[in-house]
């Protein structure tokens, strides 16, 4: 299976969403101001029903059309950071708990 997410900046806010139209969680939100990255919640919006191997796909949608270059900078960080633990926490769950070992 393979989860599709979006990764937005809106009103102040870093916001990662799940691509399905029939979501009905709240997105994951990362205030700019702040910065305060709450792993809990992360991980209870990726990852909290995974049922079989699993891929993950975030598309960089921030749009840089009118936005600060520090918004853009810091946007383009936050997207790596969620991008690689995403990465990393897929391929660990996969591989214990579904027997799969991964090239990542």
């Amino acid at each position: 299976m393979t989860r599709k997410y979006s990764f937005i900046y809106k009103e102040g806010k870093y916001i990662l969403q799940y691509s399905n139209p029939n979501a009905t969680d709240a997105p994951f939100e990362i205030n700019a101001d702040s910065m305060y990255f709450d792993l809990k919640n992360f991980y209870l919006y990726i990852f909290s029903d995974v049922k079989e191997k699993m891929d993950i796909e975030i598309k960089n949608d921030i749009q840089s059309d009118g936005l600060e270059p520090e918004v853009l900078k810091k946007g383009e960080r936050v997207y790596t950071v969620i991008a690689d633990l995403c990465k990393e926490i897929t391929c660990r769950i996969n591989k214990e708990c579904f027997g799969e070992v991964s090239d990542n």
